[in-house]
């Protein structure tokens, strides 16, 4: 005799029904007050759901965390990174109407005070007649070329106290999203995070040796 091919789905709904049917009737008398703790779980609910859609798109605009990397390179003089990142500005309906600010980060090893730029805001309409962004060419031309990044590496440098200049480019190992960078008695891990509240990119410092977290930087 053949089966029909769905009875299993319907079986497991009448199951279901029944649980649903069961636990209306019993549940009361073993638990007294089910009523106030479904309540008080749909409230909490409720609060996680407000906390994803309203609280974190304010956290996120209100700090202009990064959404992406561009380059990260090392300090001439070995004792910091300077990270370039940048921030996506909702243009409305149409996406290529949003703005991208072009973020850039030094960070010193030891402490790890972070001094932070906005080099420059474009749109993300393409470019006609060529590749590229609005007036945004490429990271080289557009960044590392710009005399944005020539007066921040000035000023850095007089808030530092040191002769501030990229050094040698840092490459990410497989993931284009983490960095993990040995330096003297220090690791750097660059990475993405996301929780309920926040997202962006998080910059943590541990003793190479020891693993002992140093200190972190969100960015």
């Amino acid at each position: 005799m053949r089966f029909p091919p769905n009875l299993k789905y319907f079986l497991l709904f009448i199951v279901a029904i029944g649980a649903i049917a069961l636990a209306t009737i019993y549940l009361p008398l073993v638990i007294p007050n089910i009523g106030e703790i479904l309540i008080g779980l749909v409230t909490f609910g409720m609060l996680v759901l407000v906390i994803f859609v309203f609280v974190k798109p304010f956290i996120m605009f209100l700090y202009a965390r990064a959404d992406g990397l561009f380059e990260v390179y090392m300090d001439k003089n070995e004792k910091g990174i300077h990270i370039f990142s940048y921030h996506l500005n909702s243009g409305g309906e149409s996406s290529t109407r949003s703005i991208r600010d072009v973020q850039y980060h030094f960070i010193v090893f030891e402490g790890g005070k972070s001094h932070f730029k906005e080099l420059f805001s474009h749109t993300m309409e393409p470019a006609s007649g060529r590749s590229g962004w609005g007036d945004f060419y490429s990271f080289e031309e557009s960044v590392l070329q710009s005399k944005q990044l020539s007066h921040s590496l000035q000023k850095f440098s007089g808030k530092t106290n040191m002769d501030l200049a990229l050094g040698r480019h840092l490459k990410s190992h497989g993931n284009p999203e983490e960095y993990e960078i040995f330096q003297d008695e220090y690791l750097i891990t660059i990475k993405k995070y996301s929780n309920s509240v926040d997202e962006g990119y998080i910059i943590i410092c541990k003793n190479k040796t020891t693993h002992k977290i140093r200190w972190t930087r969100k960015i």
